[in-house]
């Protein structure tokens, strides 16, 4: 269930879905806490270096 979680996780940084990593950990059911460090752990870099990647990546596409 874990690595399932995070590994949703990394696609929702990837898309850009959320402005903060606390939301993700949120939408994946983890706290921020916990979760900041099994992504660290799982995926070998912080959660928040994937999060500006997806933001790089022009994710956020809400709207006007």
């Amino acid at each position: 269930l874990r690595e399932h979680r995070l590994a949703r996780a990394l696609e929702i940084l990837q898309r850009g879905e959320f402005a903060t990593v606390a939301e993700v950990a949120a939408a994946v059911g983890m706290s921020p806490a916990h979760f900041s460090r099994a992504y660290a752990q799982y995926h070998g870099r912080p959660p928040s270096e994937d999060l500006l990647r997806g933001e790089a990546r022009g994710g956020d596409e809400r709207g006007s």
